[in-house]
């Protein structure tokens, strides 16, 4: 009588698992069908039926408009849901480094907002030649901004100061300006502030071996180095630059010169020291 009653308990059991089972897996199947219907549903309020009223972006004046519709596939028709926006930010910058940055916003569930930020060129980037007593200068449609990261861009630029790279060894866009060059360009900037503006650099030549040639505004050329001006920048070395150049300004300014003669070349290779040198410059 008691083993009955056991075997009848044991197979009670047996049946209410089974009776879960089929019931957890019915409610998956519900949910599993229910989480489709809505997916479906959602994806097909996500679909592009008029990108003029859906898509809004914010270009610049390099990359238009038509650009970034095309890269980021924001045609009639397709899924907002279904486009990697991730993954096309970043085909954006690596394939176009006149991009600073690309900022995506989506409004749910059938908008999107896209904004480019250009780089601003801050010098044009070119080459130079050793042609024997000349060094010829190559214009590249090359430029810079103040990040150090180069770029094309041919328009616009006819204003801006030039940083000359030896032919063979520029800088490919996309890049940073590194070493020599990097040096020129913290120049450059250093040299529009107050009170190192009057100097008027128009162009730092990076090609030469042991410092940087700089045609002031007067197109008198200047030399300069300072310590640490190869590595990267540091504290240490920024203030080693501003007191150089601060030099090579006093003696500009105060003309000191051999009497009865107009330096040619301003010589400040050498720390705390400023020379007016007369010999020809090669250029």
């Amino acid at each position: 009588m008691k083993k009955n009653r056991i075997d009848k308990a044991g197979k009670a059991r047996k049946w209410r698992r089974i009776v879960a089972l089929a019931a957890a897996v019915a409610l998956a199947a519900g949910g599993t069908y229910l989480f489709a219907k809505v997916r479906e549903a959602f994806l097909g309020q996500c679909v592009i039926t008029d990108v003029q009223r859906q898509v809004r972006i914010t270009a610049g004046p390099t990359i238009k408009e038509g650009v970034v519709v095309e890269l980021f596939g924001l045609k009639k028709g397709a899924n907002l849901a279904l486009i990697d926006f991730a993954g096309k930010r970043e085909t954006a910058l690596s394939k176009y480094p006149a991009i600073r940055a690309v900022t995506v916003r989506r409004r749910l569930p059938d908008k999107v907002d896209i904004k480019i930020e250009e780089r601003v060129p801050v010098a044009k980037v070119n080459e130079v030649g050793n042609g024997g007593t000349v060094r010829r200068m190559v214009a590249s449609g090359r430029v810079v901004d103040s990040e150090g990261v180069v770029f094309m861009k041919t328009t616009g630029t006819e204003a801006l100061p030039v940083i000359c790279e030896s032919a063979g060894s520029a800088t490919k866009p996309g890049k940073r300006l590194e070493g020599r060059a990097r040096a020129a360009l913290e120049l450059l900037a250093l040299s529009r502030e107050t009170p190192y503006s009057d100097l008027g650099i128009m162009r730092v030549d990076a090609a030469s071996r042991d410092y940087l040639l700089a045609i002031l505004g007067d197109y008198s050329p200047a030399k300069i180095a300072w310590e640490g001006m190869d590595g990267d920048a540091t504290p240490a070395s920024r203030k080693a630059m501003a007191r150089q150049l601060g030099h090579l300004r006093a003696s500009v300014v105060s003309r000191v010169a051999p009497t009865g003669t107009r330096p040619i070349v301003w010589n400040a290779t050498e720390p705390d020291r400023v020379f007016a040198d007369t010999k020809e410059p090669i250029l």
